[in-house]
């Protein structure tokens, strides 16, 4: 009876490959290249989130920081506090969702991950 199976790490175990490779030849280096490509978008995504997150942070502050300059202190006040809940809200769905960040962290259902079958043992 055929199971299927799904990878953590998106990669098939070396079993697995052989049997795609029977199949098909050269499908378990294509694989490979697929897992590779999301792997690289995800990196590149995080980064991307990180330094757009950094520079709302530094506008929000900034923005406050003038308000507050020129006498317009409530103004000032809620635009930082608009920008620590933010913060917050965000801090406190990613606590809820179990996604800390952490490298040691399950993937997300976004990310796609290698399937096949295989004979059950």
């Amino acid at each position: 009876m055929a199971e299927r199976k799904s990878y953590w790490t998106g990669f098939p175990d070396a079993q697995e490959i052989r049997e795609l490779n029977a199949e098909m030849p050269g499908l378990g280096e294509r694989a490979f290249a697929m897992v590779e490509r999301q792997q690289r978008h995800e990196h590149h995504a995080r980064w991307a989130g990180i330094f757009l997150s950094a520079i709302t942070s530094i506008g929000t502050l900034a923005g406050a920081s003038y308000f507050i300059a020129h006498g317009h202190e409530t103004g000032g006040s809620a635009l930082a506090g608009s920008g620590a809940l933010g913060v917050a809200a965000t801090y406190a769905s990613r606590l809820r969702s179990g996604r800390t960040g952490s490298h040691d962290d399950a993937p997300s259902q976004a990310t796609p991950t290698l399937t096949g079958t295989a004979a059950a043992e």
